[in-house]
């Protein structure tokens, strides 16, 4: 599984992009919107994690942005905030799952793989 990681938080990104990795899984990684944007449009990825607020803009801006575009990567959107308002702004703007930090980093991997199995049944 290829995976593009948008993470701003240095210790957040390596904790995420080693136990991807250590998981078997291709970790493509980088710490703003606009690197983010432009690796989701020239790339193929079998998944998306983006980090809520980034220095340049918000995942949900990257997440409309691609989906504007008709790109149908399946997202997986991180934050620290907890606000139901902003995972129903998020899943509205076409994210296909949420996740709140701090998590399990095996919570994650399930979520990745059950929406790759999701993405290959479409």
């Amino acid at each position: 599984m290829k995976i593009l990681v948008v993470e701003d938080e240095p210790l957040d990104l390596e904790l995420i992009v080693w136990s991807l990795r250590a998981g078997g899984y291709t970790v493509d990684l980088v710490t703003t919107g606009a690197e983010g944007l432009l690796a989701a449009r020239n790339e193929p990825y079998d998944v998306l994690v983006l980090d809520l607020m980034l220095p340049d803009m918000t995942g949900i801006d990257i997440v409309r942005e691609l989906r504007a575009e008709k790109r149908t990567t399946p997202i997986l959107l991180l934050t620290a905030t907890t606000a139901v308002e902003k995972r129903v702004e998020a899943l509205d703007a076409g994210a296909d799952d949420y996740l709140t930090k701090p998590f399990d980093i095996g919570e994650l991997r399930a979520r990745l793989r059950a929406l790759t199995r999701r993405a290959a049944a479409d």
